[in-house]
């Protein structure tokens, strides 16, 4: 009896946390469509100015902090990742360095920031 009230707490913390961390990755997620559309073809660029506001929500106060770094890396990663897509297309419309470039940027940031534990 003791074992089931001890593991039920570790449970629910697992579930809260699997659940921060799916919140900030679609707030990320929402800050490279944002960024997207505020850039041709698109156009909306009045959005630029809430565009980076997901991703700073998630990263300072959705995200757990050994997490918050996967936020801005997620963001500028997918970002680059949709504009280039529309740059040069799907099926092989350019080198595959510029295909593969907001891979590496993303994994550039996620690196150098600050706030997580990645090292």
């Amino acid at each position: 009896m003791g074992t089931q009230t001890i593991s039920q707490p570790k449970q629910a913390t697992k579930v809260a946390l699997v659940a921060r961390i799916g919140l900030g990755l679609a707030l990320a997620a929402l800050s490279a469509v944002l960024l997207t559309v505020a850039f041709p073809p698109y156009n909306l660029w009045p959005l630029i100015g809430v565009a980076f506001v997901p991703m700073l929500l998630a990263q300072y106060r959705v995200m757990p902090r050994q997490w918050s770094s996967l936020a801005p890396a997620v963001a500028v990663g997918g970002w680059l990742g949709l504009f280039f897509t529309r740059l040069f297309g799907l099926g092989g419309g350019g080198a595959w360095y510029m295909r593969t470039l907001s891979l590496l940027i993303g994994g550039i940031v996620l690196l150098t920031d600050g706030r997580g534990h990645w090292r």
